[in-house]
C-alpha cells in the first residue's frame, strides 16, 4: 500500500461525457465511469483505481470530484457502483444528487440502516 495522497496532488477530469479521469501529474490512474440519459442524469456505472495506486484514498478523491462537478451542473445521479454508494453513505452531503424516482441501486431514504447497506 502506497502514501496516501491529498486531493490537491490529483486532477479529476471529464472524458467527453463517458468517464470521470484521476490524474496524478501526466499519469492517468483511475476512471468512473458513467452514462448519460437523455434527461441529463448520469448512471454511475463502475469505480476503478490502477492496481499500483490502491491504497492511497484516490477512490475518494475521484468520486469527491466527480460529484461536486456534476453538482455544479445541477445534474442529478442515479447509483449503480458500490463504491460511489458507500462514499454517499459518508458523505450525506452528496444525497441531494440521487434522482429520487431513478436513484439506481440506491436504497430508498426510509430503506437505508448501517446493517442493510453491507459496505
Amino acid at each position: 500500500m502506497g502514501e496516501a495522497v491529498t486531493e490537491s496532488e490529483v486532477k479529476v477530469i471529464d472524458k467527453a461525457g463517458e468517464m470521470y479521469e484521476l490524474r496524478m501529474g501526466d499519469t492517468s490512474v483511475g476512471q468512473l465511469t458513467y452514462r448519460t440519459l437523455r434527461s441529463g442524469r448520469r448512471s454511475l456505472m463502475h469505480t476503478e483505481i490502477d492496481e499500483e495506486y490502491r491504497g492511497r484514498g484516490l477512490a475518494n478523491a475521484l468520486i469527491r470530484g466527480a460529484l461536486d462537478d456534476l453538482q455544479r451542473q445541477g445534474a442529478t445521479v442515479s447509483v449503480f457502483c458500490p463504491a460511489v454508494h458507500a462514499f454517499i453513505t459518508r458523505h450525506p452531503e452528496y444525497e441531494v444528487l440521487v434522482d429520487a424516482e431513478h436513484p439506481g441501486a440506491w436504497p430508498a431514504k426510509a430503506d437505508r440502516n448501517e446493517d442493510s447497506l453491507g459496505y
